[in-house]
């Protein structure tokens, strides 16, 4: 029933990546619920209706989703959704709507043209007169108004299948790569520098950073929370001083260089893959608002080029952006998530690429290869590892990421790199003009440049001295005034 689906689109709406506009009738359909069938939700009754009125307020672009390629490839995206541990996707459930979607315009389609017909006979029986003329043309009235109230419940019943369609298609994830791995392993591609040995015993990165008072944990866990950090003296020039080196990097690469808005549209994070309010959430949303802190650069680059069609010959269009990240999780307690690795808030330089659809392999490797310039120019040990369908994001088709050496904790994620295809412009309507009447869309592609608090991890541990100071790279050096080592306050 009705009832049914649309109490499925409220657990649905809470997972979805885009936006959505619903229909009056739609909205009744979620107030009518009681709190019973929502308790096994982790949210209150209140907090779904502002949910639902967030999603269906937003004046976003709205999706478009390839059904027909869906239900051609159903048993690949069954296997995908297996492969991936999805448990709210249900691509049997989005064909299903699809097929009503399709049976509902060809009954309006039958009415309309039999509403053309009545008036086509309407016109004609005109020219009769008497008592049979005047039966024929009451009878072919009554017919019209009742072809119009139908056409009308159709038309209703079309937009409110076509939301519950688009709620449905939108917790699908993207298709797997091809050349992503097979298994649930991920798979190393090579090592660079190797695992850094000492002839003397290593310390933890926070307490060098405390020793040349980098840091300060406490002041922040007292001002704001835990897993928040004053960054003080070197600590602050070294964060800005890798700011600088990534940006510089990436744009000798031939990046555009962007500072953006640290705060979207929730629409806007939807649709590259994060989902705010979910029962697992991940970015700080803003209470009475449209809008949350976004999780990663990626998502303001992203919406950039939202709702525009870019010509073939711009392309590709490479952005490097700078901002502020924030994430709810931050990892558990204990020695392993001290100090530095998980924060709640932390800086990033982003790289972000759209290209033509043949084109985004070759790009990933790309992106892969400036973190690896990036990471080799900062002496870091690190690994390259192809990531399994089961630790993909929604919106990725593959992932790379590097991991760096960390003394004290072994391998440790520096960079990401996906190759999300269209799954995150379609979302956002962000096309390009193929031919003269053939709008297509772009293929999208993200990485880190730098996270910097992991990378001043990396560099504390794997630059320290027996002394107690801290190496600083030859290529990060000019950004230091020159200077050649961090040291201890005396």
């Amino acid at each position: 029933t009705m009832h049914a689906h649309a109490q499925r689109l409220v657990r649905l709406c809470i997972a979805a990546v885009s936006p959505l506009r619903a229909s009056p009738s739609l909205l009744r359909s979620f107030r009518a619920f009681g709190a019973p069938s929502l308790r096994s939700m982790s949210t209150s009754m209140e907090t779904h209706k502002e949910e639902v009125a967030s999603l269906f307020s937003t004046s976003l672009p709205r999706p478009h989703i390839d059904y027909r390629m869906l239900k051609e490839r159903r048993e690949e995206m069954v296997d995908n959704i297996r492969r991936r541990g999805v448990d709210v996707a249900d691509v049997d459930e989005v064909i299903k709507l699809y097929d009503r979607t399709r049976r509902i315009k060809t009954e309006q389609n039958n009415l309309r043209n039999r509403r053309n017909d009545v008036a086509k006979e309407l016109a004609s029986i005109s020219a009769l007169g008497g008592e049979d003329g005047e039966r024929k043309k009451e009878a072919l009235i009554e017919e019209g108004k009742q072809l119009r109230e139908k056409v009308a419940e159709t038309e209703a019943e079309l937009r409110e299948v076509e939301e519950l369609l688009l709620a449905e298609a939108l917790t699908l994830p993207n298709f797997t790569h091809p050349a992503a791995p097979s298994g649930e392993v991920e798979v190393e591609l090579r090592k660079w520098g190797g695992e850094k040995k000492f002839d003397f015993e290593p310390k933890h990165h926070l307490e060098i950073a405390e020793k040349l008072g980098l840091v300060n944990f406490e002041a922040a866990a007292s001002s704001t929370g835990s897993k928040f950090v004053y960054f003080l003296g070197d600590g602050a020039l070294l964060e800005m001083a890798l700011v600088n080196f990534a940006l510089a990097k990436v744009t000798s690469k031939g990046m555009t260089a962007v500072l953006g808005p640290d705060v979207a549209r929730l629409g806007v994070v939807r649709a590259c893959g994060f989902q705010p309010r979910s029962d697992a959430e991940q970015v700080y949303t803003v209470k009475d608002h449209d809008l949350a802190l976004v999780g990663t650069a990626e998502i303001p680059l992203m919406a950039l080029n939202m709702n525009k069609i870019v010509q073939k010959e711009e392309l590709p269009i490479r952005l490097g952006g700078y901002g502020r990240c924030f994430r709810v999780e931050a990892g558990s307690a204990g020695l392993m998530e001290k100090g530095l690795y998980r924060m709640h808030q932390f800086s990033k330089v982003e790289m972000v690429s759209l290209v033509e659809p043949a084109d985004s392999e070759e790009e990933l490797l790309r992106l892969v290869s400036i973190q690896e310039e990036i990471l080799q120019e900062l002496e870091l040990p690190y690994r390259v590892i192809d990531m399994p369908a089961n630790d993909l994001g929604a919106p990725a088709a593959r992932k790379i990421d590097i991991e760096g050496w960390m003394p004290s904790r072994g391998y440790g994620e520096l960079t990401s790199a996906s190759d999300c295809g269209d799954y995150q412009t379609r979302r956002l309507q962000s096309r390009y003009k193929y031919a003269k009447k053939d709008n297509r869309y772009l293929h999208s592609l993200n990485a880190t440049a730098c996270a910097v608090p992991r990378t001043i991890l990396a560099i504390l541990e794997n630059h320290q001295t027996e002394d107690g100071r801290v190496r600083i790279p030859p290529s990060l050096s000019p950004f230091l005034g020159g200077r050649q080592y961090l040291s201890p306050l005396s």
